[in-house]
């Protein structure tokens, strides 16, 4: 993963930066660059979901513009061992398990709360975000999905 920054972090880098820029070179008439703002939208997003140890949460939805996606999946105990995944299309977990499913990324780590992804580029289409809990106990479940596309 890539370091983020805030939405207002990169406001200012980018007014910094056009500052700084049209100060350079003297007296020239060439335009000043507008820094582009990134929007973020929610697409899909779940609260107090129950999921228990051995099952998987799939949730598809739709970014019907292209532009990077950002998820999160947290949840209550952090014993337990939730991994995503993100697929493109349909799929549920006997096509993941059947190695059907256009899997885009995914985060297995068994000490990473909240689990997250990002993808920076990504087509308008359909997706589904799996979520699944290797226990070893039952789980509480928040979800978001965040499509984020140049304004």
């Amino acid at each position: 993963m890539g370091i983020e920054t805030s939405r207002a972090g990169r406001s200012v880098l980018g007014v910094a930066l056009a500052v700084s820029l049209g100060a350079c070179g003297g007296g020239s008439d060439s335009p000043t660059a507008t820094p582009v703002v990134p929007t973020e939208r929610l697409i899909a997003e779940g609260a107090g979901v129950a999921l228990g140890a051995g099952f998987v949460l799939v949730q598809p939805f739709s970014a019907n513009v292209a532009g990077g996606i950002r998820m999160t999946v947290d949840w209550t105990l952090p014993e337990n061992d939730i991994d995503i995944v993100m697929a493109l299309g349909e799929c549920d977990l006997a096509l993941l398990q059947a190695g059907e499913c256009q899997v885009i990324t995914f985060s297995d780590s068994t000490t990473a709360k909240p689990e997250q992804l990002a993808v920076t580029r990504s087509t308008g289409a359909s997706y589904t975000l799996l979520v699944l809990n290797n226990g070893p106990g039952d789980e509480s479940i928040s979800y978001q999905v965040v499509l984020v596309t140049a304004s």
